[in-house]
C-alpha cells in the first residue's frame, strides 16, 4: 500500500470501487480504510495529480456510481456499463500512456485590444452581446436587435470625428483613430457571421444594406464643416467604412449566403446630401463606399516608405483577430473589383497585392468550374448572362498594375476551368 506512494517506479495506480469498496473507504475500516489514509494525502498534495484514477465497476440502485467521499469531484472511469465497455476500455488505456481524448489549449495571446484599451467607446457592447445571443438562438427580437444595434453604431460614430492638431501629424491621427476601432470593428465583423450563419435572408440583408447606407454620411463633409476643410478629413471614416464591407463580403461568402452578399453588390444605396454627385442622382452604387484616402499617401511621403500601399498593409495587419482569413478578405476585394468592372463602377482592389503572383485560382472561382455552380452561384451573384460574358470581361481588364507588382486575372478566376464540369 505504501509503495504506490513512495516507490518511483510506480508511476501509475487504478483504484477500483465497488459497494463493498466505498463502504470501507468512507468508513476508515479494514485494509481500504488503511489504503484510503496512506493516498489520500498524495492525492490531493503530490506532484502528480493525473497518477490515480477511479474506476467504477459498479452502481446503486439509484443509478448513481459507488464513489468514495475522498475522490469526490475529481474525473473517473466509469465501467459499470457493459454496452459502453469499449469505449471505457479506450479511456483507461488513454490514461495509462498518457494520451487523453481531450487536452487542455495552451493559453492564447493576450487580444491586443487588452494591452491598449481604445479611448474611445461607442458603448455599443451591451447591444451587441444581446444581438449576437439573438441571432445565434434564432429569437423573435433578432431583427430588432440587429437594427438596434446598427443604430446605436452608426449614431455613436461621430465619437471617432479627428480634430486636427498642430502636436500630431495627420497621416498619425488617422493610424491611431483606426487603432482605437478595431475592438469596435471586431464587434461588427461577429454580428456579420451571426447573421451569415444563423439568420434568415430578406429583411437580414436590407438591414445590413441600410447599416452600410447610413455609414456613408461619415465619408465626406458633414453640414457642420461647411467652411474650410481638408479633403483628408474623413479618411479614417472611409477606411472603416470599405474594412467593414470587405468582411461583410468575405463572411457572406464563406457561409455561402451569395444572396445576402448579392444585395449589398447590387442593390443602389441612398446617398446623403454631401456624397451626391447632383439633386437629380440621389442613390449610387456600392463603389461609393469606396474612397481614396489622401492622408495614406501623405504619411508614405512624409515616411520615405518604399512599400507598395500603406493601405493594404493596414488592412492584411488586422486580419489577425477577425475571425478571418486573409485569403478571404482579399478574395472579397477581388469580388468587388469583378462586379464594379462589369458594371462599369471604380472600384479598387487594394488588398490584391497580397494575393501573389502565383497564388492559385481564388477559391470562389475554383468552386466554378462546376458548370451548375458556375449557373447557380457566380452568374447571379456577378450579375452575367453566361461564361462568355465573364470572359470577356475579364479581357478587357486582363492585366493591371500596381507598383512593380502584375497579377494574371486568368490564373485568379481559373478562366481555362471555368464551368468545365458538370
Amino acid at each position: 500500500m505504501e509503495s504506490m506512494v513512495t516507490d518511483p517506479e510506480v508511476k501509475k495506480v487504478i483504484i477500483l470501487a465497488d459497494k463493498i469498496y466505498v463502504e470501507r473507504a468512507n468508513a476508515r475500516t479494514g485494509g481500504v480504510g488503511t489504503e484510503t489514509q496512506i493516498l489520500t494525502p498524495d492525492l490531493y498534495g503530490g506532484q502528480d495529480p493525473d497518477k490515480f484514477v477511479l474506476v467504477v465497476c459498479e452502481r446503486d440502485e439509484e443509478g448513481k456510481p459507488y464513489i468514495p467521499t475522498y475522490y469526490k469531484g475529481r474525473i473517473f472511469i466509469d465501467m459499470s456499463d457493459r454496452s459502453q465497455q469499449a469505449a471505457s476500455q479506450e479511456q483507461l488505456l488513454r490514461w495509462i500512456f498518457g494520451k487523453p481524448v481531450h487536452v487542455r489549449p495552451a493559453i492564447g495571446r493576450r487580444p491586443d485590444y487588452l494591452e491598449k484599451e481604445p479611448s474611445i467607446d461607442l458603448g455599443t457592447g451591451a447591444a451587441a452581446r444581446r444581438c449576437l445571443d439573438a441571432i445565434s438562438h434564432g429569437k423573435p427580437i433578432a431583427l430588432g436587435a440587429l437594427i438596434s444595434y446598427f443604430e446605436v453604431f452608426q449614431e455613436n460614430l461621430e465619437r471617432f470625428r479627428i480634430v486636427r492638431s498642430n502636436e500630431m501629424a495627420f497621416d498619425d491621427q488617422v493610424v491611431r483613430s483606426i487603432d482605437d476601432f478595431l475592438h469596435f470593428r471586431n464587434e461588427v465583423i461577429a454580428i456579420f457571421k451571426a447573421v451569415a450563419q444563423y439568420a434568415p435572408a430578406g429583411d437580414f440583408a436590407g438591414a445590413i444594406h441600410h447599416f452600410f447606407e447610413a455609414l456613408l454620411e461619415y465619408t465626406a463633409r458633414a453640414p457642420e464643416h461647411a467652411g474650410r476643410y481638408h479633403e483628408t478629413d474623413w479618411d479614417n471614416y472611409r477606411f472603416f467604412v470599405h474594412e467593414l464591407f470587405l468582411y461583410a463580403i468575405a463572411a457572406l461568402v464563406r457561409f455561402e449566403r451569395f444572396e445576402v452578399a448579392s444585395t449589398l453588390l447590387t442593390k443602389q444605396y441612398l446617398l446623403p446630401k454631401s456624397v451626391r454627385e447632383s439633386r437629380n442622382d440621389p442613390t449610387g452604387s456600392f463603389d461609393r463606399l469606396f474612397n481614396s484616402l489622401g492622408s495614406f499617401e501623405e504619411r508614405k511621403r512624409r515616411t520615405a516608405s518604399n512599400r507598395i500601399s500603406l493601405w493594404a498593409d493596414k488592412l492584411i495587419e488586422r486580419v489577425v483577430g477577425s475571425g478571418l482569413e486573409m485569403r478571404e478578405l482579399c478574395q472579397a476585394d477581388m469580388l468587388a473589383y469583378v462586379k464594379g468592372q462589369l458594371a462599369e463602377l471604380r472600384w479598387y482592389p487594394v488588398t490584391w497585392i497580397y494575393l501573389g503572383e502565383s497564388s492559385g485560382t481564388l477559391e470562389l472561382f475554383a468552386r466554378g468550374s462546376s458548370a451548375r455552380y458556375f449557373q447557380e452561384i457566380l452568374v447571379p451573384l456577378l450579375g452575367i448572362d453566361d461564361k462568355a460574358a465573364f470572359v470577356d470581361a475579364v479581357g478587357k481588364m486582363r492585366r493591371f498594375q500596381a507598383g512593380y507588382s502584375t497579377m494574371d486575372l486568368d490564373s485568379m478566376f481559373g478562366l481555362d476551368k471555368l464551368s468545365t464540369r458538370p
